[in-house]
């Protein structure tokens, strides 16, 4: 049953491929096995900017519960993207859907159904280089269809420092490498930073050399 279902997978893939440009910024992807722990976790790239988002098709049994994806965003063009995701099960059968980040602490769950097939997670900041996993587990039923797994931008997104001009955006706006790196340590749910107006500025080595002489200067005045 499963390689009929694969089978299925395998041709919505071929048609995607081959579908209008109304849907031209959406990429599909299909599951590789064996993919049933996060060490064997089917791997993909996120293709964001050439892509708003992408579908992933898979397939469980009875024999075989549980799937295990790693996307990442690679571009080192961008520090960070938010993304929601969403997942929409075959009819007639229970899934848990669940996303972890790197660390594999999750991030969010839904239970899909046939009442409730598709159920959504967001919003979350994808990071440069950083991984992050989504598991598929069938709790109940018999698939006679893939699944799909949507992942999406919300058009939320910054560039690396290293990619930036001051024509190209306003410094306080860019979230550094490094910064992107640090903020994983930290994951929330509907992250809003592109009308967080709180955000600090990025201060650049010059203006720290500038602000500890100034100090110093004063400190010798007063003296």
């Amino acid at each position: 049953m499963k390689r009929l279902v694969t089978l299925f997978a395998v041709v919505v893939l071929t048609m995607s491929l081959f579908a209008t440009s109304a849907f031209a910024d959406t990429k599909p992807f299909c599951e590789s096995e064996p993919n049933n722990t996060q060490w064997t976790a089917t791997a993909t790239d996120f293709p964001f900017p050439t892509y708003d988002g992408m579908i992933v098709y898979g397939t469980c049994s009875a024999i075989d519960s549980n799937d295990f994806y790693k996307i990442v965003l690679a571009n080192p063009d961008y520090s960070s993207v938010q993304c929601y995701t969403s997942f929409r099960g075959a009819p007639g059968c229970t899934y848990l859907f669940t996303l972890y980040d790197s660390n594999m602490a999750e991030w969010g769950h839904v239970t899909s159904t046939s009442s409730s097939p598709s159920e959504k997670i967001g919003n979350f900041m994808m990071r440069k280089g950083i991984p992050y996993y989504f598991e598929v587990q069938l709790i109940s039923g018999t698939p006679t269809m893939p699944y799909r797994i949507y992942l999406d931008s919300t058009g939320v997104a910054y560039p690396s420092k290293a990619n930036v001009t001051s024509q190209d955006v306003d410094e306080s706006q860019v979230i550094t490498d490094e910064q992107a790196v640090t903020e994983t340590t930290e994951p929330s749910f509907q992250v809003e930073y592109a009308n967080d107006n709180s955000q600090n500025e990025v201060t650049t080595d010059e203006q720290v050399v500038t602000e500890i002489t100034e100090s110093t200067e004063q400190a010798e005045a007063i003296e």
